[in-house]
């Protein structure tokens, strides 16, 4: 099993440390993708926290042994495309 399936894993049976070290390992990333998607920095950090508890929520659905990071870049587009339908609704989410 991959380390980061292990975080995943952990973090969502309540391992408050394998959040954090997933978290501390993908915030970055997924700020800056998530920045990219809706232009503000502010809302790009709203974007990925959601985000991140979608992950942990639905971590069961995560296939194992393939990459964390995809997955849940997969996720933060989507928050991402949510939240421009949400602030911007005469764009959608066509940019996305």
């Amino acid at each position: 099993m991959d380390a980061d399936d292990d975080l995943l894993r952990r973090a969502a049976a309540g391992d408050d440390v394998a959040t954090s070290s997933l978290v501390r390992q993908y915030v970055r990333p997924a700020t800056m993708f998530a920045r990219q998607l809706v232009g503000d920095s502010d809302d790009a950090e709203d974007v990925v926290a959601e985000a991140f508890v979608i992950a942990i929520e639905r971590a069961a659905t995560f296939r194992r042994g393939e990459p964390v990071g995809p997955w849940l870049y997969g996720i933060v587009r989507r928050v991402a495309a949510k939240y421009r339908r949400r602030a911007m609704p005469w764009i959608g989410s066509r940019l996305l």
